[in-house]
């Protein structure tokens, strides 16, 4: 999440394109749902969830379930991103187990809509394990 920030301030300063932000940006909502194919609990799984959560609340990602398909509001999505990592900023800095807890609790949430979506992905493979032919 805080790495947005750095791409926002490279587009800034013509170092990088909008293209790749948004490039950026499809590909954290791919790696945050197939984050979620081992287990929704574990830790890792919880801050995808919270991502998910977050971003689909201010609708920067919508699933389309006739499409079966995700549209994303790269506009909102960035700016939402970085108002994920000012939050997570300011949850550590308040240092509140309780703080921290109540956040998970309201944004760690499964969507109803996830766990179908996760199941459609089962048979892509998690990990490519490539066999290289050395020849002499």
């Amino acid at each position: 999440m805080l790495g947005v920030r750095f791409l926002e301030y490279c587009r800034e300063k013509d170092i990088i394109t909008s293209d790749t932000i948004k490039g950026a940006i499809a590909t954290e909502l791919v790696a945050t749902i197939m984050g979620l194919r081992k287990s929704f609990t574990e830790a890792h799984a919880r801050g995808n969830l919270v991502q998910y959560n977050w971003l689909k609340n201010a609708c920067a990602w919508r699933y389309n379930e006739t499409a079966d398909r995700y549209g994303i509001d790269y506009d909102i999505a960035l700016y939402s991103m970085i108002e994920l990592s000012d939050t997570f900023l300011r949850l550590q800095l308040a240092g509140s187990h309780e703080q921290a807890q109540a956040f998970m609790t309201i944004w760690g949430e499964i969507p109803p809509e996830l766990p179908a979506i996760i199941k459609k992905l089962q048979d892509i493979p998690l990990e490519v394990h490539p066999h290289y032919i050395i020849e002499d």
